[in-house]
């Protein structure tokens, strides 16, 4: 298996080898799903990545991913211990083919129903990983989250291809408590199967009382914090109160520049897309649900440079169409760039690359000496790439061939 792009993954949680070393268990995202890791969680937090966050991953192989980068994604986590989770409204519920049923969802794909028994429909869901072996497929599993909100399943609500449909009553309903754990109950109270032939429904009251005793939690620890005596207010009057300045928080600097997209990612609620801005030569990222953008596609928007975590540009406004300022075509799914060289430097390390310069793009670095000293004004064919430090990079890829440099 060759290295491919890189992949976005979810840190979904945390599991530890029998020598006590810990591992994080990283789950690709739509379209690819079907892939999941263990990452030793230190390779991780060597790069500011801990668990429930989002990050970009390369496949080198079956079992090994490099090139780990953390991103952000637009989706809430939260964090219980050693898992993370995530709260999402699922498109529908389909039937898999080993019998259970799974979510329908767009950031993960299909994710499996941990109630086998769930009716068809729309549900609000929590996305966990489980903790058992990665032989029968993706650890994602997900259970209902009931609430007031919650979506339960219509009478006119089926899957595709769902088996047995005729057989079930119109009048069944989702609920906490299904009718094999009612049987169960009933197992348990008087030792045997009830009577088929009974149809009519237990009463809540019923049902509560068949439920077991259970003992009351143990209330968890607690640190009690002393008393502290405060001074007393009775000379609070003779105090003379001055106002000051008024607080305010600064804006971060906005800035209008054109740029075109090299890179585009599907997530569930808006897609990123990743950004070349030509008027400071540095990398960008649009979060959009309102459009539908090609690689390639140069616009002007509004930017601003995020203060915490990578410094780095997020367009927060897209303005308006832009010409196009370099050509290009996309090539292997990626996007490559014909250009002219503006200037040529050699390494001062002496094994160092020679670097090229062009308009809008900058810095462009001669990885494979494929270039002379005297190309200067040539077209060359350029493409990102990452470097050994894991930084992606404009990397010379070509000449056109009906340029002469003699």
């Amino acid at each position: 298996m060759g290295e491919s792009d890189p992949i976005l993954f979810f840190a979904a949680r945390r599991g530890f080898y029998t020598d006590g070393v810990s591992f994080i268990v990283i789950v690709g995202l739509s379209p690819h799903e079907d892939k999941f890791y263990r990452v030793t969680e230190r390779k991780l937090t060597e790069k500011g990545i801990q668990l429930g966050q989002f990050l970009m991953g390369t496949v080198v192989s079956t079992e090994v991913v490099k090139d780990f980068q953390l991103t952000n994604y637009p989706l809430d986590v939260e964090i219980d211990g050693n898992v993370a989770s995530i709260t999402l409204q699922s498109d529908s519920l389909v039937p898999s083919i080993n019998g259970t049923h799974g979510f329908k969802t767009k950031p993960f794909g299909i994710v499996r129903a941990l109630d086998k028994s769930i009716q068809p429909g729309s549900y609000t869901i929590k996305i966990t990983a489980k903790s058992s072996s990665f032989s029968k497929g993706s650890p994602l599993c997900a259970a209902v989250v009931l609430t007031t909100d919650s979506q339960l399943p219509s009478e006119t609500s089926s899957y595709v291809n769902y088996h047995h449909a005729s057989a079930r009553s119109s009048s069944t309903n989702y609920s906490t408590i299904s009718m094999q754990s009612r049987n169960h109950l009933n197992d348990s109270e008087n030792g045997n199967q009830p009577s088929s032939n009974s149809h009519d429904p237990d009463s809540m009251d019923d049902l509560i009382a068949r439920l077991p005793k259970l003992k009351p939690p143990l209330p968890l620890p607690r640190t009690v914090k002393p008393i502290i005596n405060t001074p007393s207010n009775a000379n609070s009057e003779n105090k003379i109160v001055g106002s000051g300045f008024a607080v305010k928080v600064p804006e971060l600097p906005k800035r209008n520049m054109t740029a075109f997209v090299t890179n585009i990612h599907d997530a569930s609620k808006s897609r990123l897309y990743f950004l070349w801005i030509c008027d400071v030569q540095e990398e960008g990222m649009f979060f959009s649900n309102r459009h539908e953008l090609d690689r390639g596609h140069f616009f002007e928007g509004t930017f601003v440079k995020q203060e915490k975590g990578k410094q780095e540009w997020k367009c927060i406004r897209y303005l308006r169409k832009a010409d196009e300022l370099v050509q290009g075509s996309v090539v292997r799914d990626k996007i490559e760039l014909t250009l002219p060289v503006l200037s040529y430097e050699l390494p001062s390390d002496p094994l160092g690359k020679p670097n090229v310069y062009a308009e809008h793009i900058g810095k462009i670095v001669d990885r494979n000496n494929r270039l002379p000293a005297n190309c200067i004004g040539k077209n060359i064919t350029v493409q990102r790439s990452k470097n050994n430090q894991n930084v992606f990079e404009w990397i010379v890829t070509g000449m056109l061939e009906n340029e002469n440099c003699s």
